[in-house]
């Protein structure tokens, strides 16, 4: 994750994490990428400085999804792995099961008899293929976010993240437009939180002076 290996450390025991239980532990990790990869293969490393070195998550199995977490697929697990101080690890995934976005490790087990501590000190993924995200123009907010007066033309903007689209819009009965033109650019972006949106502002419409107000019926 940081390539410093300091990942991190459950705050106290998790249930059912040690290999004397017979039932997995239900700790999970989610990472959701702006954009789409074919995993090829994934890293785990042992946390650095970390003394419990048998904590260390040895039983595993890694998801991706494609819708946001309705449904995930299994692409690779591990079972029964022990660990060296800042050992790092690369375990096969299934390429041929396609493109997601999101990324679910199932941490089921330590590598210890009894219940402890779950503790991971990195998680790498190694893509094979990137597609860039799809946009969504009815549901991303800054094409939407309409002043007084401001109307929506066409609702038909594809693309994906770089992509850029122009966006049409019209003014009401009584308004116009403060620009003298109602089409704007708007560019596909992904952000930190691990997103992608269409990014721009639409015009800005004014009430004409004097105008008669309409009722609309």
């Amino acid at each position: 994750m940081s390539g410093l290996y300091t990942g991190f450390a459950t705050a106290s025991t998790v249930a059912d994490s040690g290999t004397s239980s017979g039932t997995n532990a239900t700790l999970e990790v989610v990472l959701d990428l702006p954009c789409g990869i074919t995993v090829a293969s994934y890293v785990q490393a042992k946390r650095d400085g970390d003394p419990e070195i048998d904590e260390t998550v040895g039983t595993m199995t890694v998801y991706g999804s494609s819708d946001g977490g309705t449904t995930w697929t299994e692409l690779g697990s591990f079972l029964g792995e022990t660990w060296s101080q800042s050992e790092m690890k690369t375990f096969s995934a299934d390429a041929t099961l396609g493109t997601f976005s999101s990324f679910k490790f199932w941490m089921q087990k330590v590598s210890k008899t009894a219940n402890d501590r779950v503790v991971l000190g990195e998680i790498a993924l190694s893509a094979s293929a990137v597609s860039a995200a799809t946009c969504n123009q009815a549901m991303d907010t800054e094409p939407n976010i309409l002043g007084t007066g401001v109307l929506r033309v066409d609702f038909t903007q594809m693309g994906v993240t770089g992509d850029t689209a122009v966006f049409t819009y019209s003014c009401d009965y009584g308004y116009a437009t403060a620009s003298g033109s109602t089409a704007v650019t708007f560019t596909y972006m992904a952000d930190a939180g691990g997103s992608a949106f269409w990014k721009g502002t639409p015009p800005t419409c004014l009430q004409l002076s004097g105008s008669l107000v309409l009722i609309r019926i």
